[in-house]
């Protein structure tokens, strides 16, 4: 399934934006499937280059989907967009799974901008598509018939002890049983195979196969919602970064400032195991691309700095503590 917002025509929409920060679009998305994997997806271009002595200020939004009941599913923050000569197109994208019975969402657009000269974009083809992984065919296996000689069936049954006579029971009524059990015991058993489900394995994403996966801090922790938030660490420089859980996207290309990324993970018997990777989209202006993790489970706060590189990035483990 594939929803496009507002392409009618193949228009775009040119944002003059506000003096102050806050929402500038906001989107209802009907007719969604619960437990189910969509890939929502934006492009962006800063329109403003400037004149007159003014050096134009770059919007910074971000594209958060929630529930009706405002839980937030994903956010996609772009950081600082700042003006390319010429002008360029940027794509912004995220994965996400919908909550079970999940049938509606809310798009917002914000601008953390603050106002002035520039603040000017715009946006177009604001996609939501269906993530639909494809299964091979199984070949069905045909077991051959496995063909027995009676007496050789009859060999393979280990002899019956006789039966110890009692005085409520006649050697002819000890006889019938005993020819019971042996002709009950000569009849081969045939039973079905049991079949076991194959786990699917979620494939590594090939950037975390071509860069060093350096382990930060293994955490463990009892049951418990952790809020997990990340923060640019020092000066912000324009750090981006792309978050993977359990080799799974979770948060893409989202920019680090004094303003956390949020998000929340579960951790329980049913998920026991965790890992956070960080990987740098860029370096920023101050080179590597650093930013400061704040896990929060149940009482517990962890801070944990992180740094990546284009050849190195961060791995976080989180276990349940039994």
């Amino acid at each position: 399934m594939k929803i496009i917002l507002g392409d009618a025509d193949g228009k775009m929409m040119i944002i003059n934006a506000a003096t102050t920060p806050g929402t500038f679009f906001s989107y209802p998305v009907n007719n969604i499937t619960g437990n189910t994997t969509y890939e929502v997806s934006v492009w962006i271009i800063n329109i403003c280059t400037g004149n007159n002595g003014c050096y134009p200020t770059p919007p910074n939004l971000s594209f958060n989907l929630f529930t009706n009941a405002g839980v937030p599913i994903v956010v996609i923050t772009t950081g600082n967009i700042n003006p390319i000569a010429g002008g360029r197109w940027l794509r912004y994208h995220a994965q996400f799974t919908t909550p079970l019975n999940c049938t509606n969402l809310l798009l917002k657009m914000n601008d953390a901008t603050e106002g002035g000269c520039g603040n000017d974009f715009a946006i177009d083809d604001i996609e939501l598509r269906e993530c639909v992984m494809i299964k091979p065919i199984p070949v069905p296996v045909v077991a051959k018939p496995v063909n027995k000689e009676p007496k050789q069936i009859a060999k393979q049954i280990k002899p019956i002890a006789k039966p110890v006579v009692t005085q409520e029971q006649s050697p002819a009524a000890l006889k019938r049983t005993s020819n019971t059990i042996s002709s009950e015991r000569e009849q081969p058993v045939n039973t079905k195979p049991a079949i076991k489900d194959i786990p699917v394995k979620i494939p590594v994403p090939e950037i975390l196969l071509t860069r060093t996966n350096t382990l930060v801090k293994t955490i463990e922790t009892p049951e418990a919602e952790m809020l997990i938030e990340l923060y640019d660490n020092g000066e912000i420089d324009g750090d981006t970064v792309t978050v993977y859980h359990n080799n799974k996207l979770l948060v893409a290309n989202a920019g680090l400032s004094e303003k956390p990324v949020r998000f929340k993970i579960k951790i329980d018997k049913q998920h026991p195991h965790h890992e956070l990777v960080m990987v740098a989209n860029n370096l920023g202006s101050i080179p590597p691309n650093t930013s400061l993790m704040v896990i929060t489970a149940n009482d517990q706060r962890y801070e944990l700095f992180i740094s990546s590189s284009e050849q190195k990035n961060a791995r976080v483990v989180i276990e349940l503590k039994e």
